[in-house]
């Protein structure tokens, strides 16, 4: 993993809405927030066989970071529409069942990303599998190949199930993911057990789900057990999603995201700890069938900024919103509309660099 690099940071930039596109539009400015994104989509060459998607942001990671660095050089406000266009022909030639049920309306911002990074894996892999649904929050299976962009996000959790009864582990299993679920922290968010960086870290890395009614087949006895999820391997981008919605039509279940501080800090096995730094939020107001998406998001100073009271904000502020084409200094923070958050790495603290 590479530290955080600044230079890597677009200034802030608002995105054309064409028409119920503002979760594509929050997602993307999320990602253009993570230097390890722009990083690894310049840095690895494009195959022959490249999809649409992967040429897409392609393109459009070297037009922000072109007018990162130049004042004269624009980013296109539509970049996103072309990227949604390609995502969207990918899909219908290697994931028909998805484009049938993707992209005619407001759609999620978190299977925006699954689809994303899916249609930027080596299409073979893709085209393999075609007729499969993709999974709900998983990453591609340990056997199919991934590409760079995808290993940012991939993390590793070994789940152990536990039996109350007779206290004996039942199964051990590997959990691979892009998502980090953090929809156990509602609740541990209002009984104030997560308040703090340190126990934000530690809700992160151990997750207790229970299992009532429950046949344990060592003591076969119906009972009480637990699935506890220990990571074990942690990925550059931690993409974060809170539990807004329930599962009833993905309808607002009155769930919020308490706490979530800036910096979170993982132990290394080597001494000291990795550094990650929380780079955007997306947020969302209504329903999953419909609503809202806004983002926020650090940015770099925009470039050739005119002298007036609003650009003397802008180039003070680190954080803006990003809400569709509008720009405005904003503050990260969590609130009722808060559906995911994104960490990047920023380095390790007191021990060996990695």
């Amino acid at each position: 993993m590479d530290p955080y690099d600044a230079a890597l940071v677009p200034p802030p930039f608002g995105q054309t809405n064409t028409g119920a596109v503002c979760y594509f539009n929050s997602l993307w400015q999320m990602l253009i927030g993570c230097p390890a994104f722009a990083r690894a989509v310049l840095s690895t060459p494009l195959p022959e066989n490249a999809s649409r998607t992967a040429i897409a942001v392609r393109e459009f990671v070297e037009a922000y970071t072109s007018a990162s660095a130049s004042a004269s050089a624009v980013v296109p406000a539509a970049g996103t529409t072309t990227v949604l266009h390609a995502l969207m022909a990918d899909l219908r030639e290697r994931r028909q069942d998805s484009a049938a049920r993707f992209g005619a309306g407001q759609e999620s911002a978190s299977e925006a990303l699954l689809l994303l990074l899916d249609m930027m894996d080596p299409p073979d892999a893709a085209g393999a599998a075609a007729s499969a649904a993709p999974a709900a929050s998983a990453a591609p299976a340990a056997s199919k190949p991934i590409s760079a962009v995808t290993r940012l996000f991939r993390h590793r959790y070994a789940c152990t199930l536990r039996c109350f009864e007779c206290r004996r582990d039942v199964s051990q299993t590997t959990d691979h993911a892009v998502n980090f679920n953090l929809f156990h922290m509602d609740h541990l968010g209002a009984t104030g057990a997560i308040s703090t960086p340190a126990t934000f870290s530690k809700a992160l890395r151990s997750i207790i789900e229970p299992v009532t009614d429950y046949r344990c087949p060592n003591c076969a006895r119906v009972t009480r057990a637990a699935r506890v999820y220990s990571l074990k391997m942690i990925p550059e981008i931690l993409f974060c999603s809170f539990n807004l919605y329930d599962g009833l039509g993905g309808r607002f279940a009155g769930h919020r995201a308490r706490y979530f501080p800036e910096r979170v800090r993982i132990p290394a096995a080597a001494g000291g700890d990795y550094v990650f730094r929380l780079v955007g939020q997306v947020e969302h107001s209504g329903g999953l069938g419909g609503g809202h998406y806004w983002a926020r998001g650090l940015r770099s100073a925009p470039a050739g900024a005119p002298a007036s009271a609003l650009a003397s904000a802008l180039a003070s502020a680190n954080t803006y919103m990003l809400n569709d084409s509008h720009v405005s200094p904003a503050q990260f923070g969590p609130s009722s509309n808060t559906y995911i958050i994104v960490y990047n790495y920023e380095g390790t603290d007191g021990g060996t660099d990695v």
